[in-house]
């Protein structure tokens, strides 16, 4: 493990919070002091085996000081022109949650023990955290959180675990996973692993006949349960009930489907709302925390939040560096674009309706990796120049 030591405290760092979670719950009153120990030590290890490992003079990335500069200047800009109560939280998490994240990624060297590690994490937080549910919740309060930051991330690392690693034993936590996610966690959580399973199949496996057919099949049978969705949720509704079983995803998807209510939970108030804010101020933004003061809430949706903090200067830089990400994607090969799937993936889309960015690790990682460069043996090369390297070789 010493040599790849870098990949094992950020795939650490990705889940510690996740991992403490049942001795803060036990040691309430030391919770914040587990986490900080926690972090700290992590913090410190990778420090000293970077000093060590490049003989005493810790390299600076340019690209990761440039971010830590650039938000703290939107948070000094805040607190000049609209200072609230919710900045210096935002700024404090900015530090735990995205610039000692982006510090232990850029440290990565070899992708595919980073991903080893990840996917083992994970099969570690489904065995401590699979009986949540059925306990009422008690180290993760409600069913957002323990779908966000514990089985969503955890289905990840064993999704790529199968896909990747090629060992069927992710297939069983893999589908642990899932069905928690399906039954006790919320909807936002579904869409992501659904997304995440499409898309590693869709971008890693090359378009044949029988990929083809899996895709048409897979098409049908969603086509067909879809039709008879209400029918199959209130089957699946009343059997929890009769068990003692709340599943509030299932309920929620029955109420959206029989017209009980529109699925969003609210959501669309708070957008509208979002919408009004942005366009008090819509070239510079309103600024960090300033939505949340006044409306008691934050936007739920990471365009919303872009746009009501940052105004559309700040949705034109997201969009470019979005559109710099994607045709990374597109350029890249092997065990680096499975890790820029997963960080588009889980960096965005859960944005998309929950949480938001200055809490979510995986979303600072994502602008992290939009500014790296591929490395050269990840990179994509041109047929022509691929087919005379073989000729020469040959």
């Amino acid at each position: 493990m010493k040599k790849n030591l870098n990949e094992f405290l950020c795939a650490l760092y990705l889940f510690v919070f996740t991992i403490c979670k049942f001795l803060t719950i036990y040691f309430v009153n030391y919770s914040t002091v587990i986490l900080f120990v926690a972090t700290f030590i992590i913090v410190l290890i990778s420090l000293l085996y970077n000093i060590k490992l490049k003989k005493k003079k810790l390299l600076i990335n340019k690209n990761f000081i440039a971010v830590i500069v650039i938000v703290v200047l939107l948070f000094l800009m805040t607190m000049i022109h609209n200072n609230n109560i919710y900045t210096e939280e935002y700024l404090y998490e900015f530090f735990i949650y995205g610039v000692i994240s982006m510090y232990l990624f850029i440290n990565i060297k070899n992708y595919r023990e980073f991903l080893k590690y990840y996917a083992n994490l994970s099969i570690l937080v489904i065995l401590i955290y699979c009986l949540e549910p059925f306990n009422d919740f008690q180290f993760f309060i409600d069913y957002m959180s323990f779908g966000l930051t514990c089985m969503l991330p955890a289905f990840c690392g064993c999704c790529i675990g199968r896909k990747i690693l090629k060992k069927n034993i992710y297939l069983v936590f893999e589908i642990v996973a899932f069905m928690e996610i399906l039954f006790f966690c919320n909807r936002g959580a579904i869409l992501v692993a659904v997304a995440l399973e499409v898309l590693l199949y869709l971008i890693m496996t090359k378009l044949n006949i029988k990929k083809i057919a899996i895709c048409l099949l897979c098409t049908s049978i969603g086509f067909i349960l879809l039709i008879n969705i209400e029918k199959i949720l209130l089957t699946i509704f009343k059997y929890l009930q009769s068990k003692d079983i709340y599943s509030y995803s299932i309920r929620s998807m029955y109420n959206m489907f029989s017209g009980v209510s529109n699925g969003l939970s609210g959501r669309d108030k708070i957008w509208k709302n979002a919408i009004e804010y942005f366009q008090e101020s819509f070239i510079w933004g309103n600024g960090i925390g300033s939505f949340q003061n006044k409306y008691g809430i934050y936007t739920h949706n990471i365009f919303l939040e872009i746009l009501t903090s940052y105004g559309v200067i700040g949705m034109f830089v997201f969009l470019t560096l979005s559109s710099i990400y994607v045709y990374k994607i597109h350029k890249s090969i092997g065990d680096y674009k499975v890790i820029l799937i997963m960080f588009m993936v889980m960096g965005i889309f859960p944005l998309m309706l929950s949480i938001y960015t200055f809490k979510w690790q995986y979303f600072w990682i994502f602008i992290i990796m939009s500014l790296k460069k591929i490395p050269e043996e990840y990179k994509r090369k041109n047929k022509i120049i691929e087919k005379t390297e073989n000729l020469l070789s040959n």
